[in-house]
């Protein structure tokens, strides 16, 4: 009887399909010994290959047999399977591409070609794959709930939510895209919102380690502390290697409130121990695990360690180093600073600020669009580099004010490779502490010389930051000791500020449903900004001043933390025998032009203390609204204050609590004080905007650093 290759191969594929493996290759292995080049029986050792974990041999084989057969759509599109498994990327990409050559109609590569592209942070790219793979397959959910994660990161909110709830009425069990749909809610921060969905999720899927990480900073962000607590926990029980939520859970410790001084000591504690923890059990001892750590890195930040009225010093110092060896082990080669090269006569110095704030956004309007603005171009060339992916009239006026402007979204290591293409002398992150690029980004070595400023008002503690840009006016003495990084005090203020116009709207105190007799003290820092040992200030002030209200604004993530704040509120209210109620109001979060024209209502500016006011003091100062500050121990504790002293106007600054309480409530109590402190602001005011001394002085500081490091 004559030999049947065919039927040797139906033996074979049939024993590949019952996990035989030894038996598939022996046959496919006969067939090859009669037939050398059969195509069928070298596919299915490649399979067997692949099956058994032999990775280079199913390359090799499939690799072959694509250069044999380049119409076979198959061979291209498994051996791009394999080699995006083994970490040859760009050859796993090449690979889809000739697949999607000989066959563009194919869903499937479109789709594997999408999540290849979205894992290097081509999220545009990707984007455009998920799109194709839904127009050759319109009713496969994955590639709608993937096209909505890619959009998400794009920053088109609404397009993502379009199509995860497209991938839910074709899936309606799709844990993911509920998952993606809290993640949706929580960019637009509708914390409690986001829950919801991620509760959606977790009630299909319950050991989604994902969501129960994402519920965990929802409910976080909401002030419910220990729930979030346990959803990490949670998170950590699904995968206790979840370095991500091992993060989150130690960066959770700072609250967003509190309800006591003994409150901030606890929180203070556990997250020194548990940072310490982290720091000790960090694994960077596989590429897996270098990669996982710096995607937890920037993921959340310490950023609410600042509002609790202390010195960060030591604690950002250690955060700091943990953060530098994770992002050093994960890009080595921009870990080490480049050379400053000595500039041929007449060049200009080139200084790159990096920032995801080129919006309408405090970081922009204070430092840096004064810098830019103002700084000698016949001697500087500068660098804008926008890391976030939102745009506004902000954004516009920012890429027409630098030499060189670059919109990210990109991958940390694209941003890395164009950011020393470019080679600036220095490069200036006016923020550490909100965004994660530039949490990452600032961790690495990318210029010669690199800093950071008072966007977000802390030492930043990492190793590769070699100076923090201050005020002169507003560093109390022996400042030095606050910061890791090199303290250089700029002159007066340090910012070459230009106010915005006031939007000249009018509201009555009606439109806010404020009594008209009142004395209202405008309190509008964010609810986290008043610490808990200072809410007697309130009360005190209403027992001197019975038409005094205080208005604040909610806070617009959750109403835990809202309901946290009116609880102290009550409470220190109640102990000085008045109502809460009758004294303090709460608005809704405002537009622009209702919180101009509510700082234009107002009697009094009743600075936070602590963290005093900077763009809304800076503003009430724009409506000749008189304020009141206590200034306090650190930089951030004394923006208020340094205004006031720019402007020569000093008897509203306090030195003590009871002083703070007495001016409050002898002006609450006089229109013709509060007339007079009011007139003094108008004629003085001017004084705050365009100061010029500032950038002397910064252009020389930025001219000696070189000068130095060449």
């Amino acid at each position: 009887m004559p030999w049947n290759p065919e039927e040797t191969l139906a033996a074979a594929m049939q024993a590949f399909q019952k996990d035989d493996l030894e038996a598939a290759d022996r046959l496919a292995r006969a067939i090859l010994q009669r037939t050398r080049d059969h195509a069928q029986a070298q596919h299915l050792r490649a399979l067997v290959a692949y099956r058994s974990g032999k990775h280079a041999v199913a390359v090799r084989q499939w690799r072959h047999l694509a250069e044999r057969f380049p119409a076979c759509v198959e061979f291209h599109y498994n051996l791009a399977i394999v080699l995006e498994e083994t970490g040859e990327v760009g050859e796993a990409e090449s690979a889809y591409r000739r697949a999607l050559v000989a066959n563009p109609d194919w869903a499937d590569a479109h789709f594997n070609l999408g999540l290849l592209l979205r894992r290097q942070d081509r999220l545009g790219e990707a984007a455009d794959s998920f799109r194709r793979a839904i127009s050759c397959r319109p009713g496969h959910p994955d590639s709608h709930n993937n096209l909505g994660e890619a959009l998400l990161e794009l920053g088109d909110v609404e397009g993502a939510r379009t199509c995860l709830n497209r991938a839910l009425e074709l899936q309606p069990g799709l844990a993911r895209a509920h998952n993606n749909l809290g993640k949706a809610s929580a960019i637009e921060k509708r914390f409690a919102a986001a829950a919801g969905h991620f509760e959606s999720a977790l009630a299909l899927d319950p050991v989604s380690e994902s969501a129960w990480n994402n519920l965990g900073l929802a409910l976080h962000a909401m002030g419910e502390s220990d729930r979030a607590e346990q959803a990490f926990h949670n998170a950590l029980a699904a995968r206790p290697d979840n370095l991500r939520a091992r993060w989150n859970l130690f960066t959770s410790r700072l609250k967003v409130i509190y309800r006591s001084p003994e409150e901030v000591v606890r929180s203070r504690e556990a997250y020194l121990h548990d940072l310490e923890e982290l720091d000790r059990t960090c694994r960077l001892d596989s590429p897996g695990a270098i990669t996982e750590a710096a995607e937890a890195v920037g993921s959340t930040q310490p950023f609410y360690l600042a509002y609790q009225g202390e010195v960060d010093r030591d604690l950002q110092v250690r955060y700091g180093a943990l953060v530098a060896r994770i992002m050093a082990a994960r890009f080595p080669s921009f870990a080490v600073a480049p050379r400053l090269q000595p500039s041929p006569p007449g060049e200009r110095i080139r200084v790159g600020f990096v920032s995801r704030w080129f919006v309408n956004h405090s970081v922009w309007k204070i430092p840096v669009r004064g810098w830019v603005r103002a700084l000698d171009r016949k001697r500087f060339r500068l660098y804008g580099y926008h890391t976030g992916h939102e745009r506004d009239d902000r954004t516009a006026e920012a890429e027409s004010m630098f030499d060189v402007f670059v919109q990210g979204p990109l991958s940390v290591e694209s941003w890395c490779e164009r950011i020393r293409a470019d080679a600036p002398h220095i490069l200036i992150f006016p923020e550490i502490g909100m965004d994660p690029f530039t949490a990452k980004l600032g961790a690495l070595r990318l210029a010669p010389v690199q800093g950071s400023t008072w966007g977000h008002p802390d030492t930043t503690g990492l190793p590769t930051l070699d100076f923090y840009l201050s005020s002169s006016l507003m560093e109390p003495e022996g400042a030095e000791a606050h910061y890791s990084e090199r303290l250089v005090r700029l002159p007066n203020l340090s910012i070459h500020y230009q106010p915005s116009p006031t939007t000249g709207v009018f509201l009555a105190r009606e439109r806010f449903n404020l009594p008209g007799e009142s004395v209202l003290y405008w309190c509008p820092q964010s609810l986290y900004k008043y610490l808990p040992q200072y809410d007697d200030v309130f009360p005190r002030i209403a027992s001197g001043v019975p038409r005094a209200r205080f208005v604040f604004i909610r806070y617009g993530g959750g109403e835990g933390v809202n309901a946290i704040f009116r609880e102290r509120m009550d409470g220190g209210f109640r102990r000085f025998g008045l109502s809460a109620s009758e004294y303090c109001t709460y608005l809704p979060r405002l537009d622009a032009a209702e919180f101009d024209a509510m700082a234009g209502l107002s009697d009094l500016f009743l600075d936070s203390i602590g963290w005093s006011g900077c763009n809304t003091t800076l503003e009430a100062l724009a409506r000749d609204l008189p304020v009141i500050t206590l200034p306090g121990a650190t930089m951030r504790s004394r923006h208020s204050a340094a205004f006031l002293e720019r402007m020569g106007i000093r008897g509203t600054t306090a030195k003590s609590i009871d002083e703070y309480v007495a001016i409050a409530t002898a002006m609450g109590l006089d229109p013709a004080l509060r007339a007079a402190a009011s007139a003094d602001i108008r004629k003085r005011k001017e004084i705050l905007y365009n100061d010029r001394e500032c950038i002397q002085a910064l252009e020389e500081f930025l001219i000696s650093q070189v000068q130095e490091n060449s």
